[in-house]
């Protein structure tokens, strides 16, 4: 063990332990010296405590001159873990020495004094030093996360789940820099936040965009600080940075007729025939267009009594929602593109975002939308539009479209059967 004689001052009865600070650690421990009490007044303890703090401080020195990030992160998520088997929360080192009750120093130097490995006694008593998390490192710390969830998406999911976190962090260093994140104030989400009302009121964006990003950001904040004991007050963080979304339009839908006497007699001649059939089924089904192109074999059922269609997780995509899981019964413009396609999607099979787009295109070229306004997700409104009219029970209309039902639920829920006869009412 260190011997600690030489830091050893007597004040009164009681002896302290007095060490100058090495230049180099200014920014961990105030003043010129390194100053605790050794909650004794005899000299024998006092050597033992001394040594022992001596030693304590000595590793603590050494690990702070390392530089891996990667075993710096390593080492730290193992000493939480061996902090809790013990029976203590993280405290640095300098808040220890300088700030502990007398009964929580003296737990620590003793519980640490007693481990058998150095790993234990350099947990307990904060010689391991948080690791140096940067906002350019909070990507991977949510995605490693969400490790389990993301393993059950498919590459495209993947992307659309990534692609607005990796964006809303890099904006947010573009405004900030790339600083510690455990050194993140509240002033830097406010600048940011302004940051993005200059950028909408110049570019005439909305506020979700906004949002997004500061939602994205706040959610990889808060997981990197609980998984890294960094105790950062994310609430107070970003509390009250939401925009109101008094610019939010919403999307028009289309009419009965012009469904019926332009978009489904259209000749869909240049453009591929997945197209033109998504379109059938998105207007006798009012399905999401991800949940459409991400039907496997076993999930569509033309020879029975009511041909429908399941939509549930598979191996293509996942779902939105719970309530997304449903069957509808096909009728219609719906029935005829399954008979024609004779199967699910192939070419677009699970590529929802390559459709949309791709078919966006060919009816705001051709003509076919009645407004600027108007996408191909209009066929899923006029689909509800169409529901409200025949004015169903509001448990099917709900079901139908893959909407949570207010009320708690009981029995099995509507019949296929049941189904069949409300859409029959609305059928193209």
């Amino acid at each position: 063990m260190a011997s600690g004689e030489k830091y050893i001052l007597k004040r009164g009865k009681w002896y302290h332990y007095v060490r100058r600070r090495p230049e180099m650690f200014a920014d961990i421990f105030p003043g010129k010296y390194i100053r605790t009490s050794l909650k004794t007044d005899s000299e024998s303890l006092a050597l033992i405590r001394a040594g022992q703090l001596t030693q304590f401080l000595d590793d603590y020195f050494e690990t702070l001159s390392r530089s891996d990030k990667k075993s710096e992160n390593t080492e730290f998520k193992q000493a939480l873990t061996k902090l809790k088997m013990c029976g203590f929360r993280y405290k640095p080192f300098a808040e220890i020495v300088t700030e502990a009750s007398p009964q929580d120093f003296l737990n620590r130097i003793n519980t640490a004094s007693a481990a058998r490995d150095t790993h234990t006694k350099r947990a307990i008593t904060g010689i391991i030093q948080k690791p140096k998390i940067k906002i350019s490192d909070l990507p991977g710390i949510l995605f490693e996360y969400e490790k389990l969830t993301l393993s059950r998406k498919n590459h495209n999911e993947l992307r659309k789940y990534k692609t607005p976190v990796i964006k809303a962090v890099n904006n947010f260093i573009n405004v900030c820099g790339d600083i510690s994140v455990a050194e993140m104030q509240r002033e830097d989400i406010l600048e940011f936040r302004q940051w993005w009302i200059d950028r909408i009121i110049e570019e005439d964006l909305t506020e979700n965009s906004a949002n997004k990003d500061l939602g994205k950001l706040r959610k990889a904040v808060r997981i990197a600080s609980d998984n890294n004991s960094l105790g950062l007050p994310v609430l107070d963080l970003f509390n009250n940075t939401r925009l109101s979304m008094e610019r939010k339009k919403e999307r028009p839908s289309f009419s009965r007729d012009h469904i019926r006497n332009v978009l489904i007699p259209h000749n869909y001649k240049t453009i591929s025939p997945e197209c033109k059939y998504l379109i059938y089924i998105m207007a006798d089904t009012g399905a999401r267009i991800k949940e459409i192109v991400g039907l496997e074999d076993e999930d569509i059922n033309l020879q029975a009594d009511i041909p429908h269609i399941h939509i549930r997780p598979n191996n293509i995509r996942q779902l939105k929602t719970k309530p997304s899981v449903r069957t509808i019964p096909l009728v219609g413009s719906a029935l005829q593109a399954f008979r024609e396609m004779n199967g699910p999607f192939k070419h677009y099979l699970g590529r929802s975002d390559r459709i949309s787009a791709t078919t966006n295109k060919y009816l705001s070229e051709n003509g076919l939308f009645p407004t600027s306004d108007h996408t191909l997700y209009s066929l899923r409104h006029s689909f509800e539009d169409r529901l409200t009219a025949v004015e169903p029970p509001e448990k099917i209309q709900a079901i139908l479209m893959g909407h949570k039902y207010n009320r708690e639920k009981y029995g099995e829920g509507a019949t296929l059967e049941q189904k069949h006869k409300w859409l029959q009412k609305i059928v193209l």
